[in-house]
Protein backbone atom coordinates (compact mmCIF):
# COMPACT_ATOMS: atom_id res chain seq x y z
CA UNK A 1 0.00 0.00 0.00
CA UNK A 2 2.83 2.37 0.62
CA UNK A 3 5.37 3.40 3.16
CA UNK A 4 3.34 6.33 4.47
CA UNK A 5 0.47 4.02 5.44
CA UNK A 6 2.85 1.68 7.23
CA UNK A 7 4.46 4.55 9.11
CA UNK A 8 1.06 5.98 10.08
CA UNK A 9 -0.13 2.60 11.29
CA UNK A 10 2.98 2.13 13.43
CA UNK A 11 2.58 5.63 14.85
CA UNK A 12 -1.08 4.98 15.61
CA UNK A 13 -0.32 1.69 17.38
CA UNK A 14 2.40 3.39 19.42
CA UNK A 15 0.04 6.12 20.57
CA UNK A 16 1.48 8.92 18.44
CA UNK A 17 -1.30 11.48 18.04
CA UNK A 18 0.23 13.89 15.51
CA UNK A 19 2.40 13.18 12.48
CA UNK A 20 3.71 15.90 10.24
CA UNK A 21 4.90 14.92 6.77
CA UNK A 22 7.28 17.46 5.31
CA UNK A 23 6.97 16.44 1.69
CA UNK A 24 7.97 19.35 -0.51
CA UNK A 25 9.51 22.63 0.53
CA UNK A 26 9.52 25.92 -1.32
CA UNK A 27 13.25 25.47 -1.90
CA UNK A 28 12.51 22.38 -3.98
CA UNK A 29 11.10 24.62 -6.70
CA UNK A 30 14.71 25.72 -7.32
CA UNK A 31 15.51 22.25 -8.63
CA UNK A 32 15.69 21.66 -12.40
CA UNK A 33 12.27 21.92 -14.07
CA UNK A 34 12.20 18.23 -15.06
CA UNK A 35 12.96 17.15 -11.53
CA UNK A 36 10.19 19.33 -10.08
CA UNK A 37 7.80 17.97 -12.70
CA UNK A 38 8.75 14.41 -11.73
CA UNK A 39 8.30 15.10 -8.02
CA UNK A 40 4.90 16.66 -8.66
CA UNK A 41 3.88 13.64 -10.75
CA UNK A 42 4.91 11.42 -7.84
CA UNK A 43 2.93 13.59 -5.42
CA UNK A 44 -0.11 13.26 -7.68
CA UNK A 45 0.15 9.46 -7.64
CA UNK A 46 0.59 9.33 -3.86
CA UNK A 47 -2.31 11.69 -3.24
CA UNK A 48 -4.46 9.58 -5.55
CA UNK A 49 -3.52 6.52 -3.49
CA UNK A 50 -4.47 8.34 -0.29
CA UNK A 51 -7.85 9.20 -1.75
CA UNK A 52 -8.40 5.61 -2.91
CA UNK A 53 -7.68 4.34 0.60
CA UNK A 54 -9.63 6.97 2.47
CA UNK A 55 -11.14 4.37 4.77
CA UNK A 56 -7.72 3.91 6.36
CA UNK A 57 -7.38 7.62 6.94
CA UNK A 58 -10.84 7.64 8.50
CA UNK A 59 -10.07 4.62 10.66
CA UNK A 60 -7.04 6.37 12.13
CA UNK A 61 -8.74 9.77 12.27
CA UNK A 62 -6.12 11.30 9.98
CA UNK A 63 -6.71 14.83 8.77
CA UNK A 64 -4.61 16.06 5.86
CA UNK A 65 -3.65 19.70 5.72
CA UNK A 66 -1.47 21.42 3.14
CA UNK A 67 0.58 24.35 4.32
CA UNK A 68 2.35 26.77 2.08
CA UNK A 69 1.82 28.42 -1.26
CA UNK A 70 -0.96 26.53 -3.02
CA UNK A 71 -0.55 28.67 -6.13
CA UNK A 72 2.74 26.89 -6.83
CA UNK A 73 1.05 23.49 -7.02
CA UNK A 74 0.51 22.53 -10.68
CA UNK A 75 -3.08 22.60 -11.94
CA UNK A 76 -3.09 18.83 -12.60
CA UNK A 77 -2.01 18.07 -9.02
CA UNK A 78 -4.20 20.55 -7.16
CA UNK A 79 -7.47 18.57 -7.52
CA UNK A 80 -5.82 15.60 -5.79
CA UNK A 81 -4.59 17.86 -2.99
CA UNK A 82 -8.05 19.36 -2.59
CA UNK A 83 -9.75 15.96 -2.61
CA UNK A 84 -7.44 14.55 0.07
CA UNK A 85 -7.96 17.61 2.27
CA UNK A 86 -11.73 17.62 1.75
CA UNK A 87 -12.26 13.93 2.43
CA UNK A 88 -10.38 14.08 5.75
CA UNK A 89 -11.51 17.44 7.11
CA UNK A 90 -13.95 15.79 9.56
CA UNK A 91 -11.18 13.73 11.17
CA UNK A 92 -9.53 14.90 14.35
CA UNK A 93 -5.84 14.14 13.91
CA UNK A 94 -3.41 15.81 11.52
CA UNK A 95 -1.15 14.18 8.95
Amino acid sequence: MGLIFKVLEICYKCGVKVVTVYAFSIENFNRPRGEVKGLMAMAKVKLEQLVQHGELLDRYGACIRVLGERDLIPDDVLPFVDRAVEMTKQNKEYV
